[in-house]
């Protein structure tokens, strides 16, 4: 198995939510669900469930789905990870 390195990191700056174009109800919903998980980190370790979350956004390419996380992260103050799952 060859190992690779980490590429370095890159600052974006930040994005508000209201730039993105949403159906009704979904900005505040998706707010509202990520702040809530991030409350609920104690009930995870108490259960002994793995402390994560998940959103699968499927639509075409370029309507906004990278721009909606980092609009999310940025409004949370969270760090985002991006990994390339290509192979070189």
């Amino acid at each position: 198995m060859q190992r690779s390195s980490l590429p370095p990191t890159y600052s974006k700056h930040k994005r508000t939510i209201s730039i993105i174009v949403l159906n009704p109800g979904v900005e505040e919903m998706l707010l509202n669900d990520t702040k809530d998980f991030f409350q609920s980190e104690k009930r995870y370790a108490d259960r002994g469930i793995p402390f994560r979350r998940g959103y699968l956004l499927h639509c075409v390419p370029g309507s906004s789905k990278s721009s909606l996380i980092h609009a999310i992260a940025g409004e949370l103050m969270l760090d985002i990870c991006t990994l390339s799952l290509l192979s070189s």
